[in-house]
């Protein structure tokens, strides 16, 4: 156990909104104030230039705005993220993220904190996007990885009636249909998974059909000299060798440990985000990316306390310049591959 000289060291090296969530953490443990969690929008720099030079500049519409001394731009608490233009307070959106977090569906959100259905599902869409760059932001993954992928149906699921540049490519499927053919085809798009012995994970959609090595360096970020572990994809070898990594390739179905390597733990994550998406009665693949990263969110943080868990999320989306509109939503690649 680290000694409290120790943890003071750490501390002192930690920026204004990390010392301000870590602030809100403990408190959050000492059961300390209120039990409703709420987040804080932290500003120290400027959303445009990103110069320090700011001062308040008033308010407007009960927001605290902001003017850059560097470039003159004007600027509120909420420009460029996810909270830009809505007239709901931010505690309104904590209570969202509350119910996100105990697995409530878009409509009974929607009942129990007073926004309309639509809302809801458009909030659920801003705030995974913004928790997927974020965590994207922040991944590497190092030591032990394994890797592999799984395959996903390719759905066009959602409501394309008022769409512009959509046209359904097929003669519509019932829920829960089946694809015609089995195994790897187009009808199915490839995730792209890997996950350390740090408990970090990835996962996106690479496209269709078999994993490419241009699919591979668009996904993931390996830090050097780390051991790669995999089936006998040949795109793994390329890949590995353009990264300087080593590698351990075992057989599909029938080697699934050597040593200390093994590829348990991707196996096991394959069946959670496979489990995790049936709750939803099939995701749409334009939207899959997001629930892959939902799914790794709630994996990385299961043994924090609720309370802290929904300042987290709340806290790392709404301080994250990340900006989508209803329509971009509606209008996302139907099938979102990297390459």
């Amino acid at each position: 156990m680290a000694k409290a000289k120790e943890i003071i060291n750490l501390i002192s090296g930690l920026t204004d909104e990390q010392l301000e969530k870590l602030k809100r953490y403990i408190l959050t443990r000492l059961n300390i104030g209120s039990n409703e969690p709420e987040a804080h929008i932290n500003i120290h720099t400027c959303l445009h230039c990103g110069s320090r030079h700011i001062i308040k500049f008033g308010i407007k519409n009960n927001k605290q705005r902001y003017a850059c001394k560097d470039c003159g731009k004007v600027f509120n608490e909420t420009s460029k993220t996810i909270l830009y233009k809505s007239r709901y307070s931010l505690k309104t959106w904590s209570r969202y993220v509350e119910c996100m977090l105990s697995g409530h569906t878009c409509r009974y959100t929607a009942e129990s904190i007073g926004i309309n259905y639509k809302t809801a599902f458009y909030w659920r869409h801003k705030i995974l996007g913004a928790l997927k760059e974020v965590q994207d932001n922040n991944l590497t993954l190092k030591d032990i990885v394994e890797a592999d992928e799984t395959f996903f149906a390719i759905s066009y699921k959602g409501n394309h009636k008022h769409s512009k540049t959509f046209v359904m490519p097929r003669k519509a499927h019932k829920r829960g249909e089946k694809s015609k053919k089995r195994g790897q085809s187009r009808e199915k798009v490839c995730v792209s998974c890997m996950v350390d012995n740090h408990n970090s994970y990835q996962a996106n959609i690479a496209g269709l059909g078999r994993i490419t090595i241009k699919q591979l360096e668009s996904l993931n970020k390996v830090e050097e000299g780390s051991v790669l572990v995999s089936d006998k994809a040949k795109a793994y070898i390329q890949y590995a060798t353009a990264n300087n990594l080593d590698l351990i390739q075992m057989k599909a179905g029938k080697e699934y440990k050597r040593g200390i390597y093994s590829l348990a733990h991707i196996n096991a994550f394959h069946a959670s985000i496979k489990k995790f998406t049936l709750i939803f009665n099939g995701v749409s693949t334009k939207h899959l990316p997001n629930y892959l990263n939902w799914r790794i969110w709630l994996t990385r943080t299961v043994d924090m306390i609720q309370n802290s868990r929904s300042i987290d999320m709340l806290d790392d989306t709404v301080n994250h310049q990340y900006s989508i509109t209803q329509h971009q939503i509606h209008e996302k690649n139907p099938i979102p591959m990297v390459a």
